[in-house]
């Protein structure tokens, strides 16, 4: 397989061997209990979280939620994952990691959070399926009068010109779009998106009836 870890991964992994056992299942029953409806907020009131978890905590979850990104990717088993990717990655790389049962042990409850950090990667994935991210909009309306080819003569006509300008994000920069509507136009874009408001809240009455919870988009 082409895919390698990259080494800001894998310096997290070498973080990860270095917790304590007990700290990495502490980790590990949390992402079961967290996921898929995490809220990094929710952090600070979990009673047995300490200041250092806040720190490393979000990390361990990141790290594991690329992982089954990757692993969801390949279409691989779970031990031929480990085998083909998980250590040539580590083996390949400067940085020193200690290949043993325990760390082929954490892998295996990684990928076989399939409630969890299964969905929760699934959710992060669908997210960024499509590369270009809305960020925010907005619409300019203008007045342009239409001179003749005698500028000194007042023109008679105008036209009423609005903008759409949606900035969006690609490969983590911020790129722009115009595009020119006329009133018609602009109340066509609005049923458009009054339609797939309406749409919206038919799927959640049809998902509320069969029992089926709406996440929201995630990044990692």
């Amino acid at each position: 397989m082409s895919y390698r870890m990259p080494d800001d991964d894998l310096i997290v992994l070498k973080e990860i061997t270095l917790l304590k056992k007990e700290k990495r299942t502490f980790y590990i029953n949390l992402i079961k209990t967290l996921l898929p409806e995490y809220n990094k907020k929710d952090l600070k009131k979990l009673p047995k979280f300490k200041e250092e978890d806040l720190e490393v905590f979000p990390r361990f979850l990141e790290f594991s939620i690329k992982i089954f990104i990757n692993f969801y990717n390949t279409g691989l088993s779970e031990e031929d994952f480990i085998n083909d990717i998980i250590i040539p990655s580590i083996k390949s790389s400067i940085i020193e990691i200690d290949i043993d049962d325990e760390i082929k042990s954490f892998f295996i409850n990684i990928l076989r959070m399939d409630k969890s950090v299964g969905i929760y990667a699934k959710n992060v994935y669908l997210t960024f399926e499509n590369l270009n991210l809305f960020f925010n909009a907005r619409i300019i309306s203008d007045l342009r009068y239409l001179f003749y080819s005698d500028i000194s003569k007042l023109p008679n006509y105008a036209l009423i010109q609005h903008t759409l300008k949606i900035s969006y994000s690609k490969n983590r920069e911020i790129k722009e779009k115009f595009f020119s509507f006329n009133l018609e136009q602009l109340n066509e874009l609005k049923d458009l998106i009054n339609r797939a408001i309406a749409k919206e809240s038919t799927i959640k009455k049809l998902s509320k009836q069969n029992n089926l919870k709406i996440l929201k988009g995630r990044k990692v």
